[in-house]
């Protein structure tokens, strides 16, 4: 909350103050049952505690499932919660401090220079390529090093994850380096995918190509995921892929696989677009390839535009068309002098400060000039393009940068920011519609969903904004007097897009702070560096493979250690 609301009804303040005292016993109650879980959950040092015994874990739950079933309710959303209260961190009593003193301004403060003129700086690699060179990196007999990428968690837990499964991968200070092809390690195994969905897909599909069973855990994320697109498609795969947890929707899951595979596979259009991604990219290692078609409204081609292009440049046959690819069976070879594309959310993101940073008096001469590769034709990097030019930036790709530069006159009606093709992108457009509204445009966006409405409305209260509904879209309109940032508490951003989002909009409106800086590390662990040391930052923030973890070749048994965060249903 950023302020204590009056009410004018007394009964409606009676029942806030009673929801208050319930809540901040429930809080207490959840952080000493945290306590107890930790005590059955042993940790060794510099590594991530042990799984809860899954006895114990089944006794607690059957005394949530008593208690609902009388009432006959849908047991997921309990499971849901139940899975969400298992994965609290003993030690977390922020949320507890924050209930306790609400109006107390804590947390990393955001107060970028004003006004700062040109921007020149790095974009990081692209962490889907990176992720993706990867997964063709183990199925190829000759060795293979990638520079330019951000050792993240992500990318961190799919290397300890393909170790696992007999690749030998290490990262040092230039880059991460793969010894060659991977060794058949799916069978018998227990496998942790860390929280991002990417890796575990990329594992699953490559696991098609060995006959056995084999175990996959990870984060929370994961375990909330919806599996059940996946389930449906894995027997025309040759594969039985079925929950561990009955009533879960998520891992821990077990895989059977008989390793027969179809020459070609049609996509469901609920099938999530990374996991044909993943397919595509581990079909070379099947014995006659495989081809992926789908209908022509799928969300299929532009997706996998991207991992065709890759394919052929690792000396692959693919080819697509608007409902097809056809990727031929073969031994991946690196390529010579390969770079990786910026990353979207990163590049994007620097690509819009000059929304921001003008000078005095010399707004409109603003620009960018971000050092990287930025895919002319490919999505998500063309329709990134096209939404910086509705908010009136041209984007000029290079051979070796791109350079952003107010361009497009805005129309003098409403603007439409657009995120229906590419949701994941809306923390972003938010925040692009918001530095325009406080600029004096009218601006309207698409929220994907009344979730990721309720989180824009969130950053939107700080900044003094609100949103209209107007037919299927959303306006961004000044709510009046933005509220003193010194009496507002610390946002708890929903995750890394959204903090992205606050720290653009915090040019605009300087002195909000967060709740949970430390989440933007699961994009970039140097994005503060960056960010403080603008407009002309250090090249190469980041990018050094060693420079936040330290040079380590990986073995079978590490496994990278959860951490808390605010988690999106």
């Amino acid at each position: 909350m950023s302020k204590e609301p009056t009410y004018t009804s007394p009964s409606k303040a009676r029942l806030a103050d009673e929801l208050s005292r319930l809540d901040k016993e429930l809080i207490s109650l959840l952080q000493k049952r945290s306590a107890l879980l930790a005590e059955a959950q042993p940790q060794t040092a510099g590594k991530r505690p042990k799984d809860l015994d899954s006895d114990l874990e089944k006794t607690i739950w059957r005394v949530w499932e008593s208690a609902i079933s009388p009432a006959k309710r849908d047991t997921r959303l309990w499971r849901t919660l139940f899975t969400l209260v298992q994965e609290l961190p003993p030690a977390d009593t922020g949320l507890a401090e924050a209930v306790e003193s609400s109006d107390k301004t804590q947390g990393f403060l955001l107060t970028p220079r004003a006004h700062m003129g040109d921007v020149a700086a790095q974009s990081p690699g692209s962490h889907d390529m990176a992720c993706f060179n990867l997964a063709l990196a183990v199925q190829s007999p000759s060795p293979f090093s990638l520079s330019g990428a951000v050792l993240n968690d992500h990318l961190v837990s799919l290397i300890k994850s393909l170790n696992q499964a007999g690749a030998s991968l290490h990262w040092d200070d230039e880059g991460v380096h793969s010894r060659g092809p991977r060794e058949q390690g799916f069978d018998g195994k227990i496998i942790y995918a860390g929280d991002s969905p990417l890796t575990l897909y990329l594992l699953l599909a490559l696991a098609l190509a060995e006959p056995g069973r084999c175990k996959f855990t990870g984060g929370t994320q994961l375990k909330l995921a919806n599996l059940a697109p996946l389930i449906q498609l894995f027997p025309s795969l040759g594969t039985r892929l079925s929950q561990v947890i009955p009533g879960s929707r998520g891992i821990p899951a077990r895989i059977e696989v008989s390793a027969v595979l179809p020459e070609e596979v049609r996509l469901p259009r609920d099938l999530p677009p990374l996991f044909a991604c993943a397919l595509a990219l581990a079909a070379p290692s099947y014995p006659n390839g495989m081809t992926l078609s789908w209908e022509e409204d799928a969300p299929f081609a532009d997706a996998l535009a991207p991992v065709a292009d890759l394919l052929t440049a690792w000396s692959l046959n693919a080819e697509l068309s608007p409902t097809a690819l056809s990727v031929s069976p073969g031994a991946p070879e690196p390529p010579e002098n390969y770079r990786l594309p910026m990353d979207p959310r990163i590049g994007s993101w620097l690509l819009a400060l000059p929304l921001v940073t003008g000078q005095k008096g010399k707004e409109q001469d603003a620009k960018a000039v971000i050092d990287g590769v930025w895919p002319r034709d490919l999505a998500p990097w063309s329709y990134l393009k096209n939404l910086l030019r509705a908010a009136s930036l041209d984007v000029t790709p290079g051979a070796d940068s791109a350079v952003s530069r107010f361009g497009t006159k805005a129309d003098k009606g409403s603007l439409l920011l657009d995120s229906t093709a590419f949701p994941e992108y809306f923390p972003f457009t938010a925040s692009l519609a918001a530095v325009l509204a406080m600029n004096g445009k009218r601006v309207r966006i698409t929220p994907p969903s009344d979730t990721e409405r309720g989180f824009a409305m969130e950053l939107y209260e700080r900044l003094g904004l609100t949103l209209t509904q107007e037919g299927e879209s959303f306006t961004v309109v000044k709510s009046g007097q933005a509220p003193d940032t010194r009496k507002l508490t610390p946002w708890l951003s929903p995750g890394p897009a959204w903090t992205l989002a606050m720290a653009l909009a915090a040019f605009r409106r300087p002195g909000m702070a967060l709740a949970n800086p430390g989440g933007v590390t699961e994009l970039m662990p140097g994005f503060w560096t960056l960010y403080n040391a603008l407009p002309e930052p250090p090249k190469g923030l980041g990018q050094s493979m060693g420079q936040a973890r330290g040079s380590k070749k990986e073995t079978s048994d590490d496994k990278p250690k959860p951490k808390g965060r605010r988690i999106r249903l």
